[in-house]
C-alpha cells in the first residue's frame, strides 16, 4: 500500500506550495469523493486525498493523476501497466538537466 504524501516527502524535502489533481478515470482510489480537478490547493487542502491509501501494484491505476509544487521541484505520478510510482521535474529550467521517460 502507498499514500501520495509518502512520495511527495522521499522525494523532496522542500515545503509544498501547491497541489493539483488531474480528471479520475478509471481507478478505485476514492469510492465516496473525488479530489477536484484542477484546482490549486495548499497541502493542507489537498492532505485528505494525499494521505488515502492506495494499492501502487498492476492492474487499474488507484490513485488521481497529481503535481505537487516546491520551490525547485514538480512532484508527480506516473503509471505503467497499473503498477504506480512517483517521479520528480525541476520546476525551472538550468543548465545540465536531463529528462527521463518514467513508465518507458
Amino acid at each position: 500500500m502507498a499514500k501520495l504524501i509518502d512520495w511527495i516527502r522521499e522525494e523532496t524535502d522542500e515545503e509544498v506550495t501547491a497541489v493539483i489533481f488531474g480528471e479520475v478515470y478509471a481507478y478505485r482510489y476514492l469510492e465516496d469523493k473525488h479530489p477536484p480537478a484542477g484546482v490549486v490547493m495548499t497541502l493542507e487542502e489537498a492532505m485528505p486525498w494525499l494521505k488515502k491509501e492506495f494499492d501502487d501494484g498492476y492492474g487499474s491505476p488507484e490513485c488521481p493523476p497529481m503535481a505537487a509544487y516546491t520551490e525547485n521541484w514538480i512532484v508527480s505520478v506516473y503509471q505503467y501497466d497499473g503498477s504506480t510510482s512517483s517521479f520528480t521535474i525541476r520546476r525551472n529550467p538550468i543548465n545540465g538537466i536531463k529528462p527521463c521517460m518514467p513508465g518507458g
